[in-house]
């Protein structure tokens, strides 16, 4: 997609922002929440995990032993 972005400048020719169609903005949003995604993903591909047994996780969550 072409970009069809104006710039909006001070008087001294120094662009201060930017215009961008709709469309474009929502592409660029789409994107971020792309990315955002994959960060999130890679950052719990990062995580150090441990897993307990099921008895024991409801040991734990209850506080008191488990029915056999």
């Amino acid at each position: 997609m072409k970009s069809t972005a104006q710039y909006l400048t001070d008087p001294k020719g120094k662009r201060i922002a930017i215009q961008l169609s709709i469309q474009e903005y929502n592409r660029l949003m789409d994107l971020v929440e792309e990315l955002e995604s994959v960060k999130a993903f890679d950052k719990a591909l990062n995580r150090k995990t441990s897993f307990q047994p099921f008895r024991e996780a409801m040991v734990e969550i209850r506080g008191k032993e488990t029915p056999q």
